[in-house]
């Protein structure tokens, strides 16, 4: 006779009823923010716990479409449709009013240019506090291009209430300008991090204004940008990856954090004017770039080390002439070592 396999006190049925009915003790608000910490395939799974459950999940404040699995790269003409269609399908079905994050992730162009707008003004309206569209690697051809229509809309004032919870803004693989990332950057009150990279039509870039709350600038591989002018009280990270540019910084008092990686024949010296300005209070200091660089320069920041408190110092410069030398520096609290590598 087969014994039948005994109830541990978590198995029987009152058990789970009292797990039941301690859960419908929550108020929905706090089960849409337990359910907006997990993946959109994890929440949609809880619909099936109970009837109050079947619906909850299209509250979640969390839409990050981050490839089905993992990210989508190189993908073929039937998976962006399944992409597009999957994001789609789930926006149609969110109801919720706010969106905490807002993320897609996937190798798109301007063939979606349609789906993709509408996914911009689903997002800006219902007051996306993080907001990302990585569509990398760029095609450089076909690249989808911001709306102008949606940002002249913006620009007339209107659906500006939507974005004024902004707080952080990631674009990658598509055309976006000066102008249109200069109206976010003043228009947007609590938006701290701007990410930009691989935008064909971005030239120049104005962070300039006491009352910005910038607090982190990254810009990198936009090839055909010439300028960027700097001036912004909040700001404590700059980071750019590129070729030689013009940089203007002014008042930043607050930066600690700079990063400049240039592209082959990237004169650092442009940038020594930055270094200048900021050197006092540096933390960290992360220079590369693939061409020859005095070394009265290198001799005239190690001098520096000696005065400041600079708490992480990396050099790396590669010479495509004479080979390659590498100069790393790290400065501690107790000591310093120097290292040279060739």
């Amino acid at each position: 006779m087969t014994k039948r396999a005994r109830l541990t006190p978590a198995d029987t049925p009152e058990k789970k009823e009292n797990m039941e009915d301690w859960f419908s003790k929550f108020p929905d608000d706090i089960l849409v923010n337990l359910i907006s910490r997990l993946t959109l395939k994890e929440a949609a799974r809880t619909s099936v716990l109970s009837s109050r459950w079947k619906y909850l999940w299209n509250f979640t404040t969390a839409l990050d479409f981050a490839g089905i699995g993992k990210d989508i790269i190189f993908p073929s003409k039937e998976e962006k449709s399944e992409y597009v269609c999957w994001v789609n399908k789930i926006l149609s079905l969110h109801k919720g009013s706010n969106i905490n994050k807002f993320r897609i992730r996937c190798t798109l162009d301007n063939s979606h240019g349609r789906d993709i707008t509408n996914w911009i003004y689903t997002a800006t309206a219902k007051k996306v506090q993080n907001f990302e569209l990585d569509f990398w690697p760029p095609s450089h051809i076909n690249d989808y291009a911001f709306p102008l229509e949606r940002y002249n809309f913006l620009k007339r004032g209107h659906g500006l209430s939507g974005i004024k919870s902004l707080r952080s803004l990631c674009l990658n693989a598509l055309k976006v300008s000066g102008e249109v990332l200069e109206f976010f950057i003043h228009s947007c009150p609590h938006l701290e991090h701007l990410y930009v990279a691989n935008s064909s039509e971005l030239l120049s870039l104005k962070v300039v204004g006491s009352s910005i709350p910038l607090k982190y600038l990254d810009i990198h591989y936009c090839y055909s940008m010439k300028e960027i002018e700097i001036s912004a009280s909040s700001l404590v990270s700059f980071r750019y990856s590129g070729k030689d540019i013009k940089l203007h910084v002014g008042n930043v008092p607050q930066l600690v954090d700079v990063v400049i990686h240039g592209a082959p024949l990237f004169q650092v010296r442009y940038f020594i004017g930055l270094v200048v300005c900021c050197f006092p209070q540096l933390k960290t200091l992360d220079l590369e770039c693939c061409n020859e660089v005095s070394t009265i320069v290198l001799w005239w920041l190690c001098m520096f080390l000696e005065t400041f408190q600079v708490s992480c110092l990396s050099f790396s410069i590669f010479s495509g002439i004479h080979g390659i030398w590498t100069l790393g520096i790290t400065q501690t609290v107790a000591f310093k070592t120097y290292h040279y590598r060739t």
